[in-house]
C-alpha cells in the first residue's frame, strides 16, 4: 500500500511539472510570436513577463504588436495594475465626467477610484486619453501601495538629489517618486535625469509591473 502511494505520488509530481514545463513553454512561445520582438531590447524580460502573466498584449487587431516605445494613456496604466491586482469587484459608479461606462477600462477606473488609487485632474474628468507622466505613475503606485497595505513610509526624499532634474519635480509628486526611487520602482531614464514630467512608454510600464511584483510578493 505504501508503494502503491508513493508511485501515484511521484506520478502526480512528473504532472505537476509536466504541466509547469509546458505552461513556461506556451508563455515563451505566445511572446516570440510578436511580430517585434526583436526590438524589445533592454526590456525583453519585463515584457515578457507582463504577455504570459496577461498584463498587456498586442496593441494590434490585426497582427501581434507590443508596441514597446508607444505611450500609455492615464486609463490604459489603471487598466494594468487593476489586471495585477487579479481583477476585483468594482462597487458603485465611476464619477469622472470623461470616463465611458462601456470603454474597457470602465470597472478598472471604478475600483481604482473607490480605493483611492485612481484621482482625477481637479474638474471632475480623470484625463482619459492623456499619456500618464512618470511622476502620475509613481503616484498611482504609491496609493496603491497603501491599498495593499504595504508600508509605504519606507521612502527617503534624499533619494531624488541624486537627479538633474529634481527641481523639475512638482510638490505632490515628491513622496510618491521618492518612495519608488526607493525601492527600486524607478530608477531615471539615463543622464542623471528622473524625468518625472515625461511620458511613460509600455516598455517602462511593463518594467515597472514586474518590479511591483517582486516588491509586493506577499502582499
Amino acid at each position: 500500500m505504501v508503494k502503491r502511494i508513493g508511485k501515484i505520488a511521484r506520478a502526480a509530481a512528473v504532472a505537476f511539472m509536466a504541466c509547469v514545463f509546458t505552461l513556461t513553454l506556451l508563455a515563451t512561445s505566445n511572446a516570440d510570436l510578436y511580430a517585434d520582438a526583436d526590438t524589445w531590447g533592454w526590456a525583453d524580460e519585463y515584457i515578457r513577463y507582463v504577455i504570459s502573466e496577461g498584463l498587456m498584449d498586442s496593441t494590434d487587431e490585426d497582427e501581434l504588436i507590443f508596441n514597446a516605445g508607444g505611450a500609455v494613456t492615464r486609463e490604459m496604466f489603471i487598466t494594468v495594475l487593476y489586471r495585477f491586482a487579479d481583477e476585483p469587484a468594482a462597487i458603485g459608479l465611476c464619477s469622472f465626467t470623461d470616463a465611458d461606462p462601456d470603454a474597457y477600462y470602465y470597472t478598472a477606473l471604478r475600483w481604482a477610484q473607490q480605493h483611492g488609487i485612481a484621482r482625477g485632474r481637479g474638474d471632475g474628468t480623470f484625463g482619459v486619453g492623456d499619456t500618464i507622466t512618470r511622476a502620475e505613475a509613481a503616484a498611482f503606485l504609491y496609493r496603491y501601495g497603501d491599498f495593499t497595505g504595504y508600508d509605504i513610509n519606507l521612502g527617503n526624499v534624499a533619494t531624488l538629489d541624486m537627479f538633474t532634474d529634481a527641481e523639475g519635480i512638482a510638490e505632490w509628486a515628491v513622496e510618491p517618486l521618492s518612495w519608488a526611487c526607493s525601492h527600486g520602482l524607478m530608477i531615471g531614464v539615463g543622464g542623471g535625469k528622473i524625468d518625472p514630467n515625461g511620458g511613460l512608454t509600455r516598455a517602462q510600464l511593463a518594467t515597472l509591473i514586474y518590479r511591483l511584483d517582486d516588491i509586493f510578493v506577499d502582499y
